[in-house]
């Protein structure tokens, strides 16, 4: 299991049309996908930052993702986020299962 994680930082407080992108339009692109199993929505309205994870389970549906979805999605934030972005950053973890009877 992976876990690529994507932090939004905004130069400005939250509007209305911010938490609609990301809830009806990011979060709906990154599902159509079919490239993750789940994800996770963090917003800090105090912060102005926005955090999504997404989970795949190998390193083959990360890249299909990469290559096939991800610079289209992104444009989206730009497009619609525009000079409200004030930076992103992203983040790539390879989840180790521990056995549970440990």
């Amino acid at each position: 299991m992976f876990i690529y994680r994507i932090r939004f930082d905004l130069a400005c407080k939250f509007k209305v049309e911010h938490v609609d992108f990301y809830v009806k339009n990011y979060l709906q692109r990154i599902v159509a996908t079919g490239c993750f199993s789940s994800y996770a929505l963090e917003m800090d309205v105090n912060k102005n930052t926005v955090v999504i994870s997404k989970y795949c389970k190998n390193m083959d549906i990360y890249q299909k993702y990469v290559q096939s979805y991800e610079s289209d999605i992104m444009q989206s934030v730009d497009n619609v986020i525009g000079d409200a972005l004030l930076k992103s950053e992203k983040t790539f973890t390879k989840v180790l299962l521990a056995n549970s009877n440990w």
